[in-house]
């Protein structure tokens, strides 16, 4: 029966929620029009029945009146059983097969017995059953139409076997009268299928809005259960200011009652409802915020929370409000607050502490540098034994290395403490590397190594501290020497750039430094062999020294490095270098 209906209009079939609700509306349409079917073909049968009989074949009449009338009341007497059941949800393609059957079989019955009265009938009892007929016919396509098999089947059968009767005739009245009841045929069907097609667009229609509406009410039983299990208070008000939905937990941070909490109630008569006191000058900022919609605030809550509470434009002129629960964080905020104070205060206690024990150890060790010089120079006549100078020597090379240790802790404690000051002048960093390769250049025979200085003539000077530059290049070049094998090479370049930038670059052929090692080397004496067998010695603040003063002059430090091959450390100093201001800013 499917391929019949979807051969007259195209669509969904099976068990698809389309096909099995045009199942359910044909099974329900018919339903409702049954009665006015069977007891229709039954009262048009007796009076078709009465009128053949009493005058032609009143046996034929009789048999064919009762099989009708039977056929008819069984029809009835099945419906008014099945009639007080509940209309079903799904229909299976059995039901509208079986009503295709028995309306196919009711029609040509009943247009069998038609046409084989009609033609010995008088003329006026032939008027009357050519009008029964054609009104069965209509009847039948129309009433029928949602059911497309029964439909083409009732009136097919009703009306082909009376053409076919009158088409055996060879008069032209009889002839006549088979192409017209062929041609009423193709009219009622059409009207059947333009019935159907709007039955199935209704159907659709019906499928589509209530799939629709489906998801429309999962989707807000969702947002339901989303809101309600939120950790954030959430309102809804309508355009008029009173509330629509509100979860728990927005009347639990109200503190709302529980009477008050209720739909309808603006957001001011809630404030006025929460329990406790809560001065009224509060809950009017509170409502003048919800009115102008402001947006997310921290507030102070009477009772000692914090609440973010947020206001927006919903869509169709309402305001949707949260509330967030921020005690807990403003409580954490306060103690990092504290944290911050007391380690910026152990800090700046650190830095004074160093700083005045620089200063108290540095007055001794002046004494015992002095007195080592006395001892070597013999300035009181010579030794008895030559270990006495030796010895001296080792004391006095020992007190400069503890002296270049503290200076460099002095140093490190003004940074950090915001204390050191720049003498700033103009500087020459081509200059200033030739001072410290002269400086150094003894202990860079000594080691064996190859120190090469690469700068452009008519270098142009920057602002910066002279003693400071020159500490940079020597804490890169002292580092340099350290860490580099006899035979290897140390190279001291600087280029100047076209935007007035300038960059200093020692680079060498050492060791080299792991990649995981460098954030641990530019931390206060970090080693990147921090073990007790470590191959050369040092503090660990030369870099973080280096790194800390080229941030005074408004530059950069950029280490690159790679085991076996070699270690660069670039110094970018930005054009004119650093000003008068800006040192006193970094100070």
């Amino acid at each position: 029966m499917s391929g019949i209906s979807t051969f007259w209009v195209a669509h969904e079939t099976g068990q698809s929620a389309t096909g099995n609700q045009i199942r359910v509306q044909q099974m329900a349409i018919l339903s409702r029009r049954t009665p006015v079917i069977f007891i229709a073909v039954a009262a048009n049968a007796l009076l078709t029945g009465g009128v053949a009989g009493s005058v032609q074949l009143p046996e034929f009449a009789l048999v064919w009146t009762t099989i009708m009338v039977a056929l008819s009341m069984a029809g009835l007497y099945r419906w008014a059983v099945r009639r007080r059941k509940q209309s079903p949800e799904r229909v299976s393609e059995r039901g509208p097969r079986r009503i295709a059957i028995a309306a196919t079989l009711q029609g040509t019955i009943w247009g069998i017995g038609c046409a084989i009265m009609f033609p010995i009938m008088p003329g006026m009892e032939q008027m009357l059953i050519g009008i029964v007929q054609a009104g069965m016919a209509a009847a039948g396509a129309s009433i029928l139409a949602t059911l497309p098999a029964a439909s083409i089947g009732y009136t097919v059968g009703c009306l082909l076997p009376f053409a076919v009767r009158m088409a055996l005739h060879d008069d032209v009245l009889s002839l006549s009268l088979a192409a017209m009841t062929l041609i009423y045929t193709v009219a009622l069907l059409a009207t059947a299928r333009s019935f159907y097609i709007s039955f199935v667009d209704s159907v659709r229609g019906r499928v589509a809005t209530e799939r629709l509406l489906t998801e429309l009410s999962g989707a807000r039983q969702d947002l339901l259960d989303a809101i309600a299990s939120s950790t954030e208070g959430f309102a809804l008000f309508n355009s008029e200011g009173g509330l629509v939905v509100a979860n728990d937990r927005f009347a639990e941070l109200l503190r709302l009652k529980q009477e008050v909490a209720r739909s309808g109630r603006s957001f001011e008569d809630l404030l006025k409802g929460a329990k406790g006191e809560i001065a009224p000058e509060w809950i009017r900022s509170q409502v003048a915020r919800y009115h102008a919609c402001d947006g997310q605030q921290v507030v102070a809550v009477p009772d000692g929370r914090w609440l973010g509470i947020g206001h927006r434009r919903a869509g169709r002129g309402g305001v949707v409000t949260t509330l967030i629960d921020l005690t807990v964080f403003k409580q954490n905020e306060a103690e990092l607050i504290r944290a911050k104070v007391a380690a910026e205060s152990a800090n700046s206690s650190k830095s004074e502490f160093l700083a005045m024990m620089s200063h108290e150890l540095r007055t001794p060790l002046n004494a015992i540098l002095g007195f080592a010089e006395i001892f070597m120079n013999e300035m009181f006549g010579p030794h008895s034994d030559e270990r006495y100078r030796i010895y001296a020597t080792d004391i006095h090379e020992g007190g400069q290395h503890l002296l270049h240790v503290i200076n460099n802790i002095l140093d490190l404690s003004k940074v950090d403490a915001g204390r050191f000051e720049l003498n700033v002048d103009d500087c020459n960093l081509g200059d200033l590397a030739d001072s410290v390769v002269r400086l150094m250049q003894a202990k860079v025979d000594e080691a064996g190594l190859d120190l090469v200085v690469e700068a452009p003539e008519g270098l142009p000077t920057i602002l910066g501290d002279q003693r400071v530059i020159r500490q940079m290049i020597l804490n890169l070049l002292g580092n340099a020497i350290r860490f580099t094998d006899s035979g290897g090479r140390i190279t001291i370049s600087i280029t100047a750039k076209p935007s007035g930038d300038q960059t200093l670059t020692v680079s060498d052929t050492g060791i080299g430094i792991a990649a995981k090692d460098i954030p641990r080397v530019l931390e206060p004496f970090g080693q990147a062999d921090a073990g007790l067998s470590r191959r050369q010695d040092g503090t660990g603040l030369g870099l973080p020294l280096v790194q800390s003063f080229i941030a005074l002059h408004g530059g950069t430090l950029d280490l690159t490095s790679e085991p076996g091959v070699g270690t660069v450390v670039t110094l970018h100093f930005p054009a004119g270098g650093v000003t008068d201001e800006s040192a006193d800013s970094a100070s």
